[in-house]
């Protein structure tokens, strides 16, 4: 067999090995212990469900595995400001706040991460930002490699006129003053866990 690692955001809830056998409809296995702990898994980043009673796939892992390979997920409850400041939410921020069905204050779930599930993020084509950064309209986005041929200074004058580039992938950070610059992680940031996803 190959060796695979990744990173998975799942849904999970405490279940033993029983439990999974009768939610699914089987017959516990007569080598296999009933009480042994474990999680129920459901997989949300897409596959076929295989039982009605979830969205996702789910699985069952047992609990020492589970938890080497998955940490819990801490959210805050942040406000919605409303108006013309409301951006980190986008038009999903400006559509509930112009609800009015929606009762008072309004709020929503944001899910901290931690450095390296942010980079996953990144690659996997989302906005990313610390929760503690004081311009709340910052965040940080990766710009896939690519090709192109110089044609312009200042690279026109390093390389001859044509010569292909190799432009690698980069992370850069849309500021609170709406431009664009190149960004490198400081201690802190790679140390922080308050990273959110921006949608």
């Amino acid at each position: 067999m190959k060796t695979y690692t990744g990173t998975k955001t799942v849904k999970a809830t405490p279940m033993n090995r029983a439990d999974y056998n009768t939610l699914r409809g089987w017959v516990l296995p007569a080598d296999e212990n009933g009480a042994d702990d474990g999680y129920l898994v459901e997989y949300i980043d897409g596959g076929k469900p295989n039982t009605t009673q979830y969205v996702g796939y789910v699985s069952w892992s047992p609990k020492d595995q589970f938890e080497k390979a998955y940490k819990e997920v801490k959210t805050i409850t942040r406000r919605y400001v409303c108006g013309a400041t409301c951006t980190r939410g986008g038009d999903t921020c400006n559509g509930y706040c112009n609800n009015s069905t929606v009762p008072s204050p309004k709020t929503y779930q944001v899910a901290l991460m931690d450095f390296g599930l942010a980079i996953a993020a990144l690659k996997n084509g989302k906005k990313v930002a610390r929760e503690g950064w004081n311009g709340k309209t910052m965040f940080l986005f990766l710009v896939p490699g690519s090709t192109f041929r110089v044609s312009l200074p200042p690279l026109l004058g390093i390389y001859p006129v044509g010569t292909e580039i190799n432009y690698s992938p980069h992370i850069e950070m849309k500021t609170a003053d709406d431009r664009v610059v190149p960004w490198l992680a400081s201690q802190t940031d790679v140390l922080a866990d308050d990273w959110v996803v921006i949608d």
